[in-house]
């Protein structure tokens, strides 16, 4: 079976994801919350959000968005970088690309 190469829509994905990988290992504010929406007071319930109140049971990480850092250039090359090997054909399986996403949110 012949491989594929990446296309433009390829690498706009491959970058957007290396670009928010990037961004939460620079974020230190970043909350993992635990969310069962289910043991919060009514009268507290009616001050949250509307996006909280509706929020389904889960794991999410919380982060602030209002200013997001620009890449420096050694982080750009980095994404340059990633995206040639993956033109060449050096990837990883879906597994282990999620375990080292887990092990950089993580900690």
């Amino acid at each position: 079976m012949a491989r594929r190469e990446p296309g433009p829509i390829k690498d706009q994905i491959l970058s957007h994801l290396l670009v928010t990988l990037t961004r939460a290992r620079m974020t230190c504010m970043s909350i993992i919350l635990n969310w069962n929406g289910e043991e919060i007071p009514e009268q507290v319930r009616k001050q949250m959000p509307a996006e909280l109140q509706r929020l389904p049971p889960g794991r999410y990480v919380l982060d602030a968005i209002d200013e997001v850092p620009e890449l420096t250039a050694e982080e750009e090359a980095g994404i340059h970088a990633a995206m040639e090997s993956v033109r060449q054909g050096k990837v990883v399986s879906l597994e282990v690309a999620k375990a080292r996403i887990d092990r950089i949110l993580v900690g």
